[in-house]
């Protein structure tokens, strides 16, 4: 069971990692993209990997400043925040990467985004929580945001005409290929989420500070 002073530090850390990824990819962007000011900010903000990555840094911050916390929204943001995460790795890497070759500082912002964020939160969440904290109906509250973006995405793909990732752009994948597509990342991120909850129940438990005040000298953490 990790110390609070670690817990913190772990947290915190991965919050900054994740805020100056989506920070230092933003400029970039502008300067690439060729669709104005206006449109350029709001399409770069509506990538489910920049949407993740705000999410961990929103999610873990709050819990670095406070371990303790113990709200159902809160606890929502930090479950929201390891499903998507992860998926954002997994997918990138199976089938947005080998069409993606950044260079320079790109590549630095890329690597975090998609790898360095991806890992670091999953590992700390696995090494410092927090843990058996919020039930089972957690994982309702928490999906609520990667659905919230799927459907803003799809509405966004029918007025823009474009999807924000190949594999979800209906006038080149076809809209059967796109269905079948999202249907199995969203049944993956489903899977994924009951594995988090079964890791939540199944790793050590993380007390509040007033949980470990109480608790005897020499006595073993609540199992």
């Amino acid at each position: 069971m990790a110390g609070r002073t670690t817990t913190r530090w772990v947290l915190g850390t991965t919050s900054a990692l994740a805020a100056l990824s989506v920070l230092a990819q933003y400029p970039q962007s502008l300067a690439e993209g060729e669709r104005g000011f206006v449109f350029e900010t709001i399409e770069y903000f509506s990538y489910f990997t920049i949407l993740s990555n705000i999410v961990v840094a929103v999610g873990t911050g709050l819990f670095a400043a406070n371990p303790d916390r113990r709200e159902l929204w809160v606890g929502a943001l930090r479950i929201a925040g390891i499903v998507m995460i992860a998926i954002t790795g997994i997918v990138y890497h199976l089938l947005l990467a080998a069409d993606n070759d950044p260079v320079g500082i790109a590549f630095v912002t890329d690597m975090g985004l998609h790898t360095v964020v991806p890992l670091v939160t999953v590992l700390g969440w696995i090494v410092v929580g927090p843990h058996r904290r919020f039930g089972p109906h957690i994982l309702a509250r928490a999906m609520v945001i990667p659905i919230a973006w799927l459907a803003y995405a799809l509405v966004r793909e029918a007025i823009v005409g474009e999807g924000l990732y190949p594999f979800m752009d209906v006038g080149e994948q076809g809209g059967g290929q796109v269905a079948m597509t999202l249907a199995a990342i969203a049944l993956f991120a489903t899977a994924l989420g009951f594995v988090v909850l079964a890791g939540d129940r199944w790793l050590p438990h993380s007390p509040t500070s007033e949980e470990a005040e109480e608790q005897p000298t020499g006595a073993s953490p609540a199992p």
